[in-house]
């Protein structure tokens, strides 16, 4: 299986990366988004989207709406997606009490205030609600099971919403292959003994390591190394 290696010479860090990846160069193409502000490269991808429907076509504006965002070990830029994001929320009927903000923490530290006025900006906490998700809370909610039988827990705001949004980065994970994504749910808004029994179990796991995507095997089941079971 592909490995990754770091090593240092002359004070300097340098890394190998597994023969299989394909390295694209660092210079941005000329695709039509260089240049282009973070919230107009949001509205379109709002507007025009992979995949998927459009936003607006996919919820009503009676929804209850929460919205997941990563924490500080993450660089996304949280104020101007949301800025944008809560615009076109605004746009599709959706009113400001409709809407919860909730930061997916997993088992981080929780922010502190400055941190969250850094991540929403002034505008949006003076009309938004936002909970910082504690996975040792008592008031979590059972939605299913794992394959290996632990209960899957998570915040109360996911279950209640209508529709969920994630917003975060999606970057390589030292352990876990990459991190974002997916993983906004689990480890993001889920239970520590949810954690504990997935996420952080399979941290480990042999063939878990930096930006593998692959199917791993252990001695009880299979797993990805991207936090959701197969």
């Amino acid at each position: 299986m592909d490995q990754y290696f770091l090593f240092q010479k002359d004070k300097k860090t340098y890394f190998e990366l597994p023969k299989s990846w394909q390295v694209l160069s660092n210079v941005v193409p000329d695709s039509g988004m260089v240049g282009k502000r973070i919230y107009q490269m949001v509205s379109e991808s709002i507007a025009n989207p992979i995949g998927t429907l459009p936003l607006g076509k996919l919820m009503k504006a009676t929804d209850r709406v929460v919205i997941i965002v990563d924490d500080f070990a993450r660089p996304t830029p949280k104020r101007e997606i949301l800025t944008c994001l809560v615009d076109h929320l605004e746009k599709f009927g959706v009113k400001d009490d409709q809407v919860d903000i909730l930061f997916g923490i997993g088992t981080h530290r929780p922010l502190s205030e400055h941190e969250v006025e850094r991540a929403m900006g002034k505008e949006l906490l003076r009309k938004i609600r936002y909970t910082i998700h504690d996975c040792h809370s008592a008031m979590l909610v059972s939605i299913g099971r794992l394959k290996n039988g632990a209960e899957i827990k998570v915040n109360s705001l996911i279950e209640e919403a209508d529709f969920r949004i994630a917003i975060g980065s999606i970057l390589p994970h030292p352990m876990n292959g990459f991190g974002g994504g997916g993983k906004a749910i689990l480890p993001g808004v889920c239970g520590y003994e949810t954690i504990r029994d997935h996420h952080i179990s399979y941290s480990f796991a042999k063939g878990a390591f930096i930006g593998n995507t692959k199917k791993i095997r252990s001695t009880k089941k299979s797993v990805t190394p991207l936090g959701w079971q197969n």
